[in-house]
């Protein structure tokens, strides 16, 4: 075989196998999307509990010290807990949080609603929160939670649109993989009673 025709016969071969790599890493890609959209897109059904949210001073600076020193609210929520954005690398996605002002999306739940969310990790309509902390709130008693509610009652409303939140294809993999528990709702105990006494940050 002349060398020429060797060479050539070789440079086929490399894109025959650069083209099956491709097909199996497209196959792969699409199989992560599927499989994460499933994991992101479940719904949880959990009945909203009613709860009495208190207005007097003393109730609204618990719930401050509670959101701030044990929940650590504007570490994703920013300053003033009008949301921010709390992560942005194109792979991994851009992870954006909400605001908890009454001039965000809190204003049109319900107490017993936040409260719901706070506990599970779950909106209204049952799907799971993604890194929202309830792994922790899930731990504080009916008086706190309430408390908490209380003090973002109270915020002044912050007028900030939230930039919809992205999931890129390596936390998507990651998610798969089980690397990556982004969903609080998933570690939860939802049948465990409320705490009946005020208590700490959990471990784990």
């Amino acid at each position: 075989m002349k060398p020429v025709i060797r060479r050539i016969g070789y440079g086929l071969g490399a894109l025959v196998v650069i083209a099956v790599v491709a097909a199996v890493a497209a196959v792969a890609a699409v199989a992560v999307y599927i499989m994460s959209q499933r994991i992101l897109g479940a719904t949880m059904a959990i009945v909203v509990q009613p709860i009495t949210v208190p207005t007097d001073s003393a109730s609204i600076a618990r719930g401050r010290h509670l959101a701030r020193a044990i929940g650590k609210c504007a570490d994703c929520h920013g300053d003033d807990l009008g949301g921010t954005t709390v992560f942005d690398v194109a792979p991994i996605g851009r992870w954006t949080s909400a605001n908890l002002t009454p001039g965000g999306a809190a204003a049109n739940r319900t107490d017993a609603e936040i409260a719901h969310a706070l506990r599970h990790g779950v909106d209204p309509k049952g799907r799971k929160l993604f890194m929202m902390p309830s792994y922790e709130y899930s731990y504080f008693s009916e008086p706190d939670l309430a408390a908490v509610i209380a003090y973002l009652r109270s915020l002044p409303a912050v007028d900030r649109r939230r930039e919809p939140l992205t999931v890129g294809p390596v936390a998507r993999a990651l998610m798969v993989a089980g690397a990556l528990p982004m969903l609080d709702a998933n570690r939860i105990d939802h049948s465990m009673p409320i705490p009946d006494r005020a208590t700490g940050r959990p471990d784990g």
